[in-house]
């Protein structure tokens, strides 16, 4: 458990970040708690098919959750779209809007979004973990604050 104390403070308001853990996580191995991902390989063409790299070998498995719900990320149409796209606006994200500002591809999807569900406005946030705690903040009024568990999620 975390625990802050007047030394860790930036100002009344806020905190710095302490120096949590050691430069080494060995002490994390050696407790079970290091997270270890597997190493999965998509196979284009192939969905719901990966590639796993497990400690045993190389093996083919099946993964339902992935963010390819419905497997479009092979679909003739994405994958032109894709490819028109990187050949405009290059590869790689770019970063979130509130630095790098809104891309208007992002503003088109979300005129199109609030269009098919009849809104006058839509919104697409960048990042799942924010998805649900944005929104929640966007709502308070000056002078309100929002808490939650550190252990919750952040669905509406």
């Amino acid at each position: 458990m975390l625990e802050l104390d007047e030394r860790d403070r930036a100002d009344r308001h806020s905190y710095r970040v302490p120096r949590l853990l050691p430069r080494q996580p060995g002490h994390l191995r050696q407790e079970g708690r290091y997270r270890e991902f597997a190493r999965l390989e998509k196979l284009a063409g192939r969905f719901p098919t990966y590639r796993w790299h497990g400690p045993q070998g190389v093996r083919e498995v099946t993964v339902w959750s992935s963010n390819d719900y419905l497997g479009m990320g092979n679909h003739p149409a994405v994958l032109a779209a894709a490819t028109r796209a990187v050949a405009e606006h290059g590869a790689g994200a770019g970063g979130i809007r509130n630095i790098s500002g809104t891309s208007p591809l992002h503003a088109a999807l979300e005129a199109e979004l609030a269009s098919l569900h009849g809104k006058g406005a839509a919104w697409c946030e960048p990042q799942a973990a924010g998805a649900g705690c944005r929104p929640q903040t966007a709502l308070l009024r000056a002078g309100e604050a929002a808490f939650r568990r550190r252990t919750a999620g952040c669905g509406l």
